[in-house]
């Protein structure tokens, strides 16, 4: 009977001490495609870790805000009901990242690690051209891709501890406290001539189209919280209790 009690409080404060860490749930609620088949981001091997990096600058994208997100509950609330689940005319401003080191691969994939990542997506036309529909910055990714082909991404996970993922928008607050993690991804298919790494382990200079995808965690309920550590203390006690007997 202890070890079933001791069991039933260590799962709740097991649950208390995730949830107030990595366990988030993300879920996507903003999306972005290229209205054109173009190639804007340039990968660069410059053969200076300074100069090597992603950037593009004014690529025509069509974004969504998605339906049914808390982030969508948040710009109805806001007013900004219209910019939910709407095809939007934007503008990439900018999505720019840094190589800090070489890259690696083992044959199957190519893999280059980026740093000081910082991208703006802006409106084009109507009452709110030139409002920056989302932004973000983040420390660190990874820019990989299957060895010699053309699909692959940037992927920028959160790591909550860093907060090193950070969203802003014009129309709604991404920050805490109600947003506990967020994460981003581009995409592509065409990356040309490939993800390869070079004699010295740095991805190779290409081109691509890149799609972005964007993720998003709300902080738990308080009273969620609250139950699960007035769970696993009770039960903590309880068996406290009957040893005393």
């Amino acid at each position: 009977m202890k070890k079933l009690l001791w069991s039933i409080a260590g799962s709740a404060l097991l649950a208390l001490a995730t949830t107030s860490s990595y366990a988030y749930s993300f879920n996507p609620f903003a999306s972005y495609l290229f209205e054109q088949s173009s190639k804007p981001y340039q990968f660069t091997n410059s053969g200076a870790a300074s100069k090597f990096g992603l950037t593009t600058s004014g690529a025509l994208v069509s974004f969504r805000f998605s339906t049914g997100t808390d982030v969508a509950n948040d710009l109805i609330a806001n007013g900004y009901g219209s910019l939910v689940g709407t095809d939007i005319s934007a503008k990439l401003l900018y999505l720019d990242a840094k190589a800090p080191v070489a890259g690696s691969g083992d044959g199957s994939l190519a893999l280059q690690p980026v740093k000081n990542v910082a991208f703006s997506i802006v409106a084009v036309g109507g009452a709110y051209d030139g409002m920056e529909l989302l932004g973000g910055t983040a420390k660190g990714g990874l820019l990989d891709g299957r060895y010699g082909a053309g699909s692959g991404g940037l992927d920028l996970t959160d790591d909550v501890a860093t907060d090193q993922v950070s969203f802003t928008s014009h129309f709604v607050d991404l920050d805490w406290p109600k947003y506990a993690a967020q994460a981003a991804s581009f995409t592509t298919s065409n990356y040309t001539p490939g993800f390869v790494l070079d004699g010295n382990g740095w991805l190779k200079t290409g081109t691509g189209a890149f799609n972005g995808n964007f993720s998003i965690a709300e902080v738990p309920e308080p009273g969620t919280l609250a139950m699960l550590m007035g769970f696993g203390v009770a039960g903590s006690l309880f068996v406290a209790r009957r040893r005393r007997r």
